[in-house]
This record gives structure tokens, sequence and C-alpha cells, in this order.
């Protein structure tokens, strides 16, 4: 019988994405991925046994049409 410490691990790493399992530039038509987005967020156990879906709101940067994120004037 497995121990608790065991079970919780299971679902951590199920949970849990694995950055060199994932695709880099090659994998998504040569965009290029930001940075990750990382929040907390409880649900409840039922809920994660059953599935669910939550919608959240955040804000994030984007890069400036006029430099492209390089923070200087063009041709400067």
């Amino acid at each position: 019988m497995r121990s608790f410490d065991e079970i919780l691990k299971e679902f951590e790493d199920f949970f849990t994405i694995d950055p060199k399992k994932t695709h880099g530039a090659e994998g998504t038509g040569g965009k290029l991925k930001g940075r990750d987005v990382n929040l907390q967020l409880e649900i409840d156990f039922m809920d994660a046994v059953r599935g669910t879906t939550r919608q959240i709101i955040f804000e994030r940067n984007e890069v400036c049409e006029t430099c492209k994120g390089a923070r200087t004037r063009p041709n400067a």
C-alpha cells in the first residue's frame, strides 16, 4: 500500500509542467514564447476529481509596436 505522501507526489507530478518536456519555438510555428504566468488557485477536492473550469483575469505586458521591446527609439 502506498503512503499518503506518495499519492500526493503523484498529484504534484501530474499537475506540474516540466519545461524539459515542452517544445520551444520550433514547436510553436517559429513564435517565441513569453514568460510563464504563475498564479495560485484553490479548488475543492471534488472539483479536482470531477474536473472544473475557472475563469481568471490578469494583466499582461505587451511589446511596444514602436521599439519592439528594445526600449530605444528606432534608428537611434
